[in-house]
């Protein structure tokens, strides 16, 4: 069982959004964007070039971009591809096979291609099990020593 086509539907606009049942607002210094599975395997299920992926892929990279303007950090998370069936583990359950070994199915999308990171490293997480996608092209986490 593979990803379902889903058909074409229009992207809600800003009057879908409920209105924020909190006080606070985002402090920038405290914050990180989470890009969570902007992958061409799951963006392919939708129609290429019309709604709601034009406006999805859009959104991602203009909150990109004021995270970027602000200095919030921008993380990004990809399934791999080409995974065992021991390796997926429950997701076959639900989600099926997941990312076949095609060339580019477990590449982020070329528009929110992850931008390279400068020698930053996030200690805190050197040890968890997403080490290797976290790091990956950042920094050893076996070099940090906080």
């Amino acid at each position: 069982m593979g990803l379902p086509v889903i058909d074409s539907y229009p992207m809600p606009d800003r009057s879908a959004v409920p209105l924020s049942c909190v006080p606070w607002l985002i402090d920038p210094a405290r914050a990180a964007l989470l890009v969570h599975d902007m992958q061409n395997h799951f963006v392919r299920a939708f129609p290429a070039g019309r709604s709601p992926v034009v406006e999805l892929v859009a959104n991602v990279a203009a909150l990109r971009e004021l995270a970027g303007t602000l200095g919030i950090p921008v993380i990004f998370t990809a399934e791999p591809a080409a995974q065992r069936r021991d390796q997926r583990g429950l997701l076959v359950d639900v989600w099926g096979p997941g990312i076949g070994d095609e060339s580019d199915a477990g590449a982020i999308v070329a528009a929110l291609t992850p931008r390279p990171l400068a020698n930053t490293c996030w200690p805190t997480c050197a040890t968890t099990p997403f080490s290797a996608v976290i790091w990956a092209g950042c920094c050893d986490p076996r070099a940090a020593t906080n």
